[in-house]
């Protein structure tokens, strides 16, 4: 009787522990998913906006492509003239005014900052696009390198003098006036110091740099519009 007794008291008690293991289980398996949820709610707010900083930054890429595209452009047309090829007056000076630009790219860092900040790169689960972000904030540290240098040689072609040209520097040809025009032209084709600047102007490097970084923008942006799609 009394064993009857404790065996039913004994398969009670490993109900109840059963019971209360299952409650913990489950407890503990809905506080993950909440866990989960919330982190995925968060990785695509962050995920969001670091797209909207992306699109800002390639409208940016565009209008610096494009300017240093004709810079490039007006370094070979002035060097072609210089070297003989025939050229309009206005023409020349048109192209020595865009043969340098003082535009510089300045990254939409807001998210970015804030994910490294706050430490949220490992709430984005996947590794691809934790990757793809390292390799496009790395290529705008490339953008701010390669500026540094072009912008060296801006201001050397900048601070050159033309005696003649009121405002005393080609940077200003097209916005001053010039009360010579033949002696300036003169002074464009033969002035070594003038030429030698020009060539060693990095125009070449720097619109390349600048479609580079485009084209990844691009491809990222594309990457991640795909992933929150399917996410």
């Amino acid at each position: 009787m009394e064993k009857g007794k404790t065996g039913k008291y004994f398969k009670y008690a490993i109900g109840e522990i059963v019971l209360v293991v299952i409650g913990i289980l489950i407890a503990l398996s809905i506080n993950t998913w909440n866990e989960n949820r919330i982190n995925k709610n968060l990785e695509q707010e962050l995920l969001s906006n670091l797209l909207s900083d992306v699109e800002v930054d390639i409208e940016n890429l565009k209008d610096l492509d494009s300017i240093s595209e004709l810079a490039l452009i007006a370094k070979k047309k002035i060097l072609s003239y210089i070297k003989g090829e025939e050229l309009s007056r206005d023409s020349v000076f048109y192209f020595v005014s865009k043969s340098g630009y003082t535009n510089s790219f300045s990254a939409t860092t807001i998210t970015y900052d804030e994910m490294k900040n706050s430490d949220a790169f490992k709430i984005i689960s996947s590794k691809e696009i934790r990757r793809e972000i390292a390799v496009l904030y790395k290529q705008y540290e490339k953008v701010k390198a390669s500026e540094d240098w072009y912008f060296i040689g801006h201001l050397t072609l900048r601070d050159i003098r033309i005696e003649d040209f009121s405002t005393g520097s080609l940077y200003q040809i097209g916005i001053g006036e010039i009360s010579n025009l033949d002696q300036v032209i003169d002074q464009i084709k033969t002035n070594r110091q003038f030429k030698n600047a020009l060539v060693s102007n990095y125009a070449s490097t720097q619109h390349e740099v600048y479609k580079e970084s485009l084209e990844k923008a691009k491809q990222f942006k594309n990457k991640l519009i795909m992933y929150l799609k399917n996410d």
